[in-house]
């Protein structure tokens, strides 16, 4: 489901109309940048923004006739060409078209490998646009991590009419995986999560699945069940009868992944709710065993 985007929450006051449709742009890539995974997309509503204006503009133009006019006039770039204020054009860029839309990149958060924590991350001049059709473009976007001052994240974001969609990224999106999943099984949870982030549900599914079958595997000795049924009875036998009447199932988890699997179903919520239910499964599980 895409996220409709207006003016910006923490617009700065006393802007004219003209600068408060540029900042929707702006908060736009940012929502996109720093919310939303591989092929998500926001989309900036013509009617919120509208309705927002609308107090400003009418202090300005009072006359119906003259506000309708103004109001059609300060909306209008956002269906023409984009072009980020910081790109400068150099002598082979292109003539740039006559109706633009001049914004400006935003600051984002996110993980720097090189620092190992989420940093402040500005974007470089160097952003390349390519021009497919009418309202059609594709950005790519070199971020530069500020804590750093050396890693680099580069964004491909495709544009069509007022939808934002974000396409690539030149380094694979980091999962942080909550301290309590065991840790040989870590893998799994990060590659569930990721494959779900890219709307690959039934992957999702599996690896979910894999997460569950490898840890039982682990604790009761890899090979020594080869069926299902029998992995997950023996697995349940080593749990404290306390602990299960409180706790969720691994083995029905299990279950009910197998079921969506062998049916093909893409199961978003089923996805959700399991995830949720495997955490509620290892965290008090680790403090369980802690206290012997």
């Amino acid at each position: 489901m895409s996220e409709l985007i207006g003016l910006p929450p923490d617009l700065q006051p006393g802007l004219m109309p003209y600068q408060m449709v540029q900042s929707v742009v702006t908060y736009a890539f940012r929502v996109l940048l720093n919310t939303k995974h591989l092929y998500q997309h926001v989309d900036i509503s013509i009617d919120a923004v509208s309705k927002q204006l609308t107090p400003t503009l009418r202090q300005l133009y009072p006359d119906q006739q003259n506000f309708e006019f103004q109001l059609s006039k300060t909306l209008h770039p956002l269906f023409g060409y984009w072009h980020p204020g910081a790109v400068r054009s150099g002598q082979n860029a292109p003539v740039l078209p006559r109706e633009i839309m001049i914004f400006d990149l935003p600051t984002v958060k996110m993980f720097c490998e090189l620092c190992e924590e989420v940093e402040p991350f500005n974007p470089e001049p160097q952003t390349c646009i390519e021009m497919r059709r009418e309202n059609e473009q594709v950005f790519s976007v070199p971020y530069l991590c500020q804590g750093c001052k050396d890693f680099r994240l580069t964004f491909m974001v495709m544009r069509r009419d007022l939808r934002l969609t974000l396409t690539g990224r030149s380094e694979i999106e980091k999962i942080e995986v909550p301290t309590y999943i065991p840790k040989d099984v870590a893998r799994h949870y990060s590659s569930a999560v990721l494959a779900y982030n890219c709307n690959q549900v039934l992957p999702s599914l599996f690896m979910l699945r894999t997460l569950i079958e490898q840890y039982m595997q682990s604790v009761l000795g890899r090979g020594k069940y080869k069926e299902a049924d029998q992995l997950c009875s023996a697995y349940n036998a080593t749990l404290d009868d306390r602990f299960k009447s409180r706790f969720p199932s691994l083995p029905v988890i299990y279950g009910k992944l197998s079921d969506a699997l062998h049916a093909a179903s893409e199961d978003a919520e089923l996805f959700e709710s399991q995830i949720r239910e495997i955490q509620k499964h290892f965290r008090p599980k680790r403090s369980w065993e802690e206290d012997g």
